[in-house]
């Protein structure tokens, strides 16, 4: 995603996070155990969001840069998943969503505050409001809204009788790009690297230095693979192969892991999707021609309990239709031929004045 130019150094860091390779390793810093963080960096062990005095408030007190609707929208919308999160225990989410209103100011820190609203027994939804205070007015930024239920073994726990009802499994994409009964390592061995595969799409030779150059500062900790669909210009799927720094000195509890699994999975939920509009034409997000702006982002999971972060994992994604320059992509989120999560986005492509 682009953004505005604010400085030399600033745009610097800026362009870093509209890149396509993200360091995913920074990300594993996150457990339920300490606090969510964030930066412009990424860096999130180093920046803490904080709980304000006010119950369900939650606020990033050091600048951090952040800029259009927003800089990255994984960010906003992982932190909103975050704070639901920390509102509740004993439920899953089944869903989030998220609609960026305007761009956030570099200055100033941003608050997230909640409420929670149930929804009979055993669900609720919680509202989020992305709100900065500029010149003593409130700004708001973004609104947000989970939703959850119960866990299984929560309800069992309060003894409490767990009725099981209708199941069905969802259809995997996987398909479309491997072959059939290939394991899931077997299906990443087969993909190209990232930086190979945009080689590829790339047109412009100076689009794709500038890529690569930010491309290798991102790429240590995790192993991103690209293929394109067989048929369609407009579909590709991504591969993703975590390198774990270190083990827990304790394993993480369950709902510590399915914590962590949430925030992961809405962080990179946002990647990729919308420049796939963008490399149907030869382009990626470093291009001079036109920028691309997030409007609405939500992602529906399903149960998550399984969901192995050191395991390869792979992020089908396609266009269903750009209509007067707005974009409409889809998502699924893979392990094991198992669907954990479905996105959703709408994205605005606006082209760039020229020079």
């Amino acid at each position: 995603m682009r953004v505005s130019r604010v400085s030399q150094d600033r745009c610097r860091i800026f362009y870093q996070l509209g890149f396509v390779i993200l360091k995913l390793s920074m990300f594993l810093a996150l457990c339920i155990s300490n606090p969510l963080h964030i930066n412009s960096y990424v860096k999130l062990a180093n920046y803490s969001m904080e709980e304000d005095k006010q119950a369900g408030h939650y606020k990033c007190t050091v600048p951090f840069g952040l800029e259009g609707r927003p800089v990255f929208g994984g960010q906003i919308f992982s932190h909103i998943i975050g704070c639901a999160l920390k509102e509740t225990a004993g439920y899953e989410v089944i869903s989030g969503d998220c609609v960026f209103k305007s761009k956030t100011d570099p200055v100033h820190p941003i608050v997230y505050k909640s409420s929670v609203e149930p929804l009979g027994k055993t669900v609720m939804v919680i509202n989020i409001d992305v709100i900065q205070e500029v010149e003593g007015k409130e700004e708001m930024r973004a609104i947000g809204h989970v939703l959850l239920q119960k866990k299984k073994s929560a309800i069992i726990s309060e003894k409490k009788k767990y009725i099981k009802t209708i199941h069905k499994s969802q259809k995997n994409s996987l398909s479309e790009y491997f072959k059939p009964r290939l394991s899931d390592k077997e299906r990443i061995q087969s993909m190209q690297p990232a930086i190979k595969y945009m080689k590829k799409i790339l047109r412009d030779k100076e689009d794709f230095n500038k890529y690569v150059e930010v491309a290798h500062k991102r790429c240590s900790g995790v192993d991103v693979y690209i293929s394109q669909h067989k048929t369609c210009k407009f579909a590709r799927c991504i591969g993703y192969q975590l390198h774990m720094e270190k083990e827990e000195a304790l394993p993480l509890s369950e709902e510590a892991h399915l914590d962590q699994v949430y925030t992961y999975l809405s962080f990179i939920s946002d990647e990729y999707l919308l420049e796939t509009a963008l490399t149907s034409v030869g382009l990626c997000i470093i291009n001079t021609k036109y920028n691309i702006l997030t409007l609405s982002h939500s992602v529906n999971f399903n149960n998550c309990e399984k969901f192995n972060l050191k395991e390869p994992f792979f992020y089908t994604m396609w266009i269903d239709s750009i209509q007067n320059n707005m974009a409409r992509c889809s998502g699924m989120i893979i392990q094991n031929k198992v669907v954990y999560a479905n996105i959703k986005q709408i994205g605005k492509i606006i082209p760039l004045s020229k020079k």
